[in-house]
């Protein structure tokens, strides 16, 4: 009896979970002492009923949100921090922009000595050039320049005072500047080629 009481448990307790999660489920004990389980209460019955309120079942419809297969792929695909490939594709691009920024350098450096031929104002002073003229007839010298002007030198003869510019010091100096810094610029480039070399091969 207690074998078909037991069967009689499992079926309608099976019973109540695969219904809704609002359905209720009675259970009682009769004067023999035998448990009853209904989805109804009894009706006429004297004695305690209880009402089983069922857990609520989740939907097997609803599932938890995955993430798109793409979405996964491209996290999986990204490459790590610490991946080798990954570290030498990098010392490549700061190789490369490396010797990209020595190669600017070196060509402002020669354009900066070409532009810089000329002296400029603060660069320049005026010196005075003797030339001789024909003591008989100083007017037939020509002058050398159009600048030129007739005078007696110290000597009584007559001479043609020529003012003429010239480069100062300065101008030298800042010209042996401008071919130092091609000479290290050139230096640079020739480094920064031989690093990105090792770094690629």
């Amino acid at each position: 009896m207690r074998g078909a009481t037991g069967f009689l448990v499992l079926a309608l307790a099976a019973f109540a979970f695969s219904t809704s999660a609002a359905a209720v489920l009675y259970k009682w004990v009769d004067k023999d002492g035998r448990v009853h389980f209904s989805d109804k209460p009894p009706v006429g019955f004297k004695g305690e009923v209880t009402a089983i309120q069922p857990d609520a079942v989740p939907d097997p419809q609803v599932r938890p949100p995955v993430a798109p297969p793409k979405a996964r792929l491209e996290e999986d695909d990204k490459p790590k921090a610490d991946d080798p490939a990954s570290k030498r594709r990098q010392l490549r691009e700061q190789l490369a922009l490396r010797l990209a920024q020595a190669r600017a350098k070196l060509e402002a450096a020669r354009k900066a000595l070409d532009d810089g031929t000329d002296a400029a104002d603060g660069e320049r002073q005026f010196v005075r050039q003797n030339f001789p003229r024909d003591a008989r007839r100083p007017d037939r010298t020509p002058p050398p320049r159009a600048n030129c002007q007739g005078a007696v030198g110290s000597d009584g003869k007559a001479i043609w005072n020529c003012p003429r510019q010239i480069p100062m010091e300065s101008y030298f100096e800042r010209r042996q500047g401008l071919e130092e810094a091609v000479k290290k610029a050139e230096e640079e480039v020739a480094e920064a080629e031989r690093a990105y070399r090792r770094g690629v091969d």
